[in-house]
């Protein structure tokens, strides 16, 4: 799930730029998502979960 958000929130700031985005907002996008994906787990779980490299 996380490499499918990934790739398509590269493809939005491909379209919104109207560039290639820069291994910047790439990874930039990894950590948004990795946090946002870390969230998830934690609140369904419902307790803090140790992150995940």
């Amino acid at each position: 799930m996380q490499t499918v958000l990934g790739v398509l929130l590269i493809g939005a700031l491909n379209e919104a730029r109207d560039e290639r985005v820069t291994a910047f907002w790439m990874m930039l996008a990894t950590f948004a998502i990795w946090a946002v994906q870390w969230a998830w787990r934690s609140a369904t779980y419902r307790r803090v979960q140790k992150f995940r490299a």
